[in-house]
């Protein structure tokens, strides 16, 4: 590489004007400012509007980038198993929250799922739904503490449903009991009545005894 060594100039500012004779007064022409610079300055031998970038921060953005796109498959993947799992339960399928990562891309780092968990018609009903919003609360590999206490309301929800299925067949089968009771005991209401046909038909079992005797002497 050839150096050429640095040029002298006088010193003056980039719009100082240095005697000559086509000006009155000694005016002069106008020297650009980069003429100043000595021809082996690194700026000037530098493209302009090119920066190097720094190793440090391509290392960091790189890992960054990574981490998001990781997030992005574990989120997606947890919110899908809810959604399989609640099946008709699920309202309006899953939500994300994203983040800009710094490859300028939309990665999700956090989702919801809404789950319907209201009572049914009867206690049958609500306990099946119950175990169904536990299932799907419980279906990620690696349920949150959001989707541990959803599944917990539920199964409170189940234990309830079960008192009330086994109150409502203990009533059924009193009631059935008691329409029993009242079949049977109008035909015996009278106890005179009752003593009186069994006198009788011990009275003919004895006639035909002692019928039966004769015939066999």
């Amino acid at each position: 590489m050839i150096v050429t060594p640095p040029i002298a100039f006088p010193a003056f500012t980039p719009t100082e004007r240095r005697p000559g004779p086509d000006r009155p007064g000694g005016g002069g022409s106008v020297l650009p400012s980069e003429i100043l610079r000595p021809l082996d300055d690194p700026e000037q031998a530098a493209p302009r509007g090119k920066t190097e970038e720094d190793p440090t921060k391509e290392r960091e953005d790189a890992a960054r980038t990574q981490e998001l796109k990781d997030r992005d498959a574990q989120v997606r993947a947890h919110e899908r198993a809810h959604v399989m799992a609640g099946g008709s339960l699920v309202r309006g399928g899953a939500n994300f929250t994203y983040e800009k990562g710094p490859d300028g891309q939309m990665y999700a780092v956090g989702g919801e799922v809404k789950i319907d968990t209201s009572s049914e018609r009867t206690p049958e009903e609500t306990l099946d739904k119950a175990e169904r919003i536990i299932q799907a609360a419980m279906a990620p590999v690696d349920p949150s503490p959001q989707d541990r206490a959803v599944a917990a309301q539920a199964a409170q929800m189940a234990a309830q449903a079960r008192v009330d299925v086994a109150r409502q067949q203990a009533e059924e089968g009193s009631a059935g009991q008691n329409d029993e009771e009242e079949t049977f005991l109008p035909r015996f209401e009278n106890a005179d009545g009752l003593r009186s046909r069994i006198d009788g038909i011990v009275g003919s079992l004895a006639t035909e005894r002692e019928n039966a005797m004769d015939l066999v002497a």
